[in-house]
């Protein structure tokens, strides 16, 4: 006799991203300026320890609306 256990998570994992402020990101010519963030994340998972969850950004040039890419478990 085998037997199958199946585990379903319904609890998202929990992210916390630090508020950024707006920035004109032209200089004063109306040409490309460089703008520097500090992007900080912490998360939590009822399923994962703190040193399993991994983190990744990507920020798109020229995208005006906000997109969310991740990774981890």
């Amino acid at each position: 006799m085998r037997w199958r256990t199946l585990l379903v998570d319904d609890e998202a994992p929990v992210i916390v991203c630090n508020e950024l402020e707006e920035t004109c990101i032209l200089d004063n010519n109306c040409d490309a300026a460089t703008v520097r963030y500090e992007l900080l994340a912490s998360g939590t998972d009822n399923c994962a320890a703190a040193d399993e969850i991994q983190y990744r950004y990507t920020v798109l040039a020229g995208e005006t609306t906000p997109i969310a890419y991740g990774q981890g478990h």
